[in-house]
């Protein structure tokens, strides 16, 4: 009876167990969020992010050319589509930062244990990932052969690989007995002892380098195959890590229990040999990684700071020498994002809140509203344009205005400047001949006369041609009224003046008129002299008047005659200015609305 019991609790306990797996199969599968689009920008974000991190103190201290600073929230797309790809700034990074990523190993190989599936190929040899003309040509030469059989190997080792991987995975499923503690720790030892050989492979990398670097190839002792030290790469990765070597002295291990006596006395000594020492072939992977490292940055150095420190590759690098791996990216979805629309958001971005590159990552729906801010900047720069250029048309206008209001008063100064002037010259006249005497009546009229002439003389010289770009439009027109107001006034007096000249004259006439009749004798003019209804002519004062007339007339005329060509042509020129100003405008509007409308196209919004 207890067997039968037993074999119903086992019969029930299979069917748990498949009802179990049953249930996992029919689960629905959870949104494969990379493949969402705000969330591949995102990930692609953090693995560019993770490129500019590793080369964040050379990108930090770059130093841009201020003719692409204009365009450099806008990515290569956008900039090829205008044909201003010659304004990008990140061309000099955009390749080693978009065409390659920088994986963490631990994180790698963690990535394998859970079984995803990793399409992108190591390559040992990195090429064309921004190296100069110079250097991409001796890749090409020393590496095209090498390069097809590099990748059909890793191809063959990437299927091993994947094959092992889905059997550890299959082979995971029917362990039901818990081992996770068992499995943590040999994995444990199993990276220890991978970063072990990894150091001893690094440890050799740099040596190698660092003394074929300071004896120029002159030390026999030390062979770097395929070091190009004047550029500082290494042409072919492959062959370095297998013919390069360090001759050093070691002791024999054949011999290592022997002691030998020496012919010079009774001292014991060790047998020592020199033995090249090489990169072992297990440890050629972990080269080739380490000559990726080194040449990338290497590449990214030079083209960011115009030097070549070579210290800087090796030391500051060698952390990453065994924590980190280049990986060739041959998804041109990514590089094409990442060119598009990652680096420009990362590096052109004020960052004042003191992000890290991966938390603007989670961030990037901050691009749009950069991009429209930007937007409406130059929206109002065309709009200042605009306003400038009708200001200055209405002030063209106005100055038309001024001018007209001038020749006016100019030509009714004609009418009255003749009055005045043949006024002067009849008494100066009668003066030089004669003594001139007037009665009471007309000295008192001449003396209002200059008066008027006196208040005239001050009223034109107070007048100001008006430089009317350096004003408001409303000062302008302040002005221009006012100066309207003026004018009226300045010819209101100038008629004033005409009458009392003729007047003046009116007298002068009639006293020659008596003369010429002799109703009165010349004893008769001296006693009306001397009662005083007579007064003579000062011919000082005469003469200051008529020069102060002709100065008014000159003065009137000049303003009338003054030409605003100059000033009406440099309007044109900043007319044209302004234009252009508004089609640079208008085209940084359409080309930032296109990097716009891109990144609603990947999903942003």
């Amino acid at each position: 009876m207890a067997n039968y019991f037993m074999c119903i609790l086992g019969f029930l306990l299979i069917l748990n167990y498949l009802g179990n797996v049953k249930g996992k199969v029919e689960q629905p599968n959870t949104k494969n969020t990379f493949n969402s689009s705000n969330n591949f920008l995102i990930d692609t974000c953090i693995s560019v992010a993770n490129g500019l991190s590793y080369y964040d103190e050379l990108i930090k201290n770059y130093d841009y050319d201020r003719n692409c600073l204009i365009y450099k929230e806008i990515g290569n797309f956008v900039l090829e589509k205008y044909r201003l790809e010659h304004y990008n700034c990140y061309s000099k990074i955009q390749k080693p930062l978009c065409k390659i990523r920088y994986v963490d190993i631990k994180d790698d190989q963690k990535g394998k244990k859970k079984c995803q599936p990793n399409n992108i190929h190591v390559s040992p040899i990195i090429q064309n990932i921004g190296l100069d003309k110079n250097v991409e040509i001796a890749l090409e030469k020393t590496n095209n052969n090498i390069m097809d059989d590099t990748l059909s190997i890793k191809k063959e080792n990437d299927n091993t690989e994947q094959n092992e991987g889905n059997e550890e995975c299959n082979s995971s499923l029917l362990n039901i007995d818990n081992s996770n503690g068992i499995h943590e720790e040999n994995e444990a030892n199993e990276e220890n002892d991978e970063n072990s050989r990894c150091n001893i492979a690094k440890n050799l990398f740099t040596s190698l380098i660092k003394k074929c670097t300071e004896n120029k190839y002159k030390n026999e002792l030390i062979h770097c195959e395929t070091f190009d030290i004047e550029k500082n790469i290494i042409l072919n990765g492959e062959a370095f890590c297998e013919k390069s070597y360090e001759r050093k002295m070691i002791e024999d291990n054949k011999v290592k229990n022997k002691i030998y006596k020496s012919v010079y006395g009774n001292n014991k000594y060790k047998k020592l040999i020199i033995r090249p020492i090489k990169f072992k072939k297990h440890e050629y992977s972990t080269c080739v990684n380490m000559v990726n490292i080194y040449n990338n940055c290497s590449v990214v150095e030079q083209k960011l700071k115009n030097n070549k420190d070579i210290d800087f590759c090796l030391l500051q690098r060698s952390n990453d020498f065994c924590n980190s791996k280049i990986k060739v990216e041959n998804n041109k979805h990514y590089i094409n994002t990442c060119s598009d629309i990652i680096l420009p958001y990362l590096l052109s971005s004020e960052n004042d809140g003191n992000l890290t590159y991966i938390q603007m990552c989670y961030d990037i729906r901050n691009y749009i509203d950069i991009l429209d801010k930007k937007k409406l900047q130059y929206l109002k720069q065309k709009k200042k344009y605009e306003q400038n250029i009708s200001n200055i048309n209405i002030t063209q206008k106005l100055y038309k205005i001024v001018k007209k209001n001038f020749q006016i008063l100019n030509e009714e100064n004609d009418k009255y400047y003749e009055h005045i002037n043949n006024l002067f010259n009849i008494l100066l006249g009668a003066k030089k001949n004669n003594k001139l005497l007037l009665s009471n009546h007309c000295i008192t009229k001449l003396n209002n006369l200059s008066e008027k002439i006196n208040y005239l003389y001050h009223k034109v010289s107070s007048i100001e041609y008006p430089d009317m770009n350096t004003n408001l439009i409303d000062t302008n027109i302040d002005f221009i009224n006012k100066n309207k107001i003026n004018i009226k006034d300045i010819i209101k007096i100038q008629m004033d003046i005409s009458v009392a000249s003729d007047e003046i004259r009116q007298c002068v006439n009639e006293k020659e008129e008596n003369k010429k009749s002799g109703n009165k004798t010349r004893s008769d003019n001296i006693n009306i002299y001397k009662d005083n209804t007579f007064a003579e002519l000062n011919y000082d004062e005469l003469n200051k008047l008529k020069h102060k007339g002709n100065h008014i007339n000159k003065l009137i005329q000049n303003y009338a005659t003054k030409s605003n060509n100059s000033i009406l042509k440099n309007n044109e020129e900043l007319i044209n200015n302004f234009k252009n100003g508004i089609k640079k405008m208008n085209n940084m509007i359409e080309i930032f609305t296109s990097q716009i409308n891109l990144l609603i196209k990947n999903g942003l919004s």
